[in-house]
């Protein structure tokens, strides 16, 4: 369903960067007081490679322990996802 533009032909890095370009992946994870266990969390999610880009929603519902915290700290070291 994709059509690329014939420039892409027989080059493997614009073919690359022009799929990664019309192909997204958005994850939505939900997180309520879950400072245990929303590193592994998103260290699983940002750890997916692929020819797509990917896009990560984090739902929390003013967490009291931390949550909040830990996710800033992963939105801050990769803000592109």
């Amino acid at each position: 369903g994709l059509d690329a533009p014939e420039a892409l032909t027989g080059d493997p890095d614009a073919l690359r960067a022009w799929l990664m370009e019309q192909l997204t992946v958005s994850v939505i994870v939900t997180a309520y007081n879950h400072a245990a266990d929303i590193g592994r969390c998103l260290d699983a999610v940002l750890g997916q490679r692929g020819l797509f880009r990917l896009q990560v929603v984090i739902g929390d519902d003013k967490s009291t322990d931390g949550t909040a915290e830990i996710v800033e700290r992963y939105r801050a070291r990769d803000p592109e996802r």
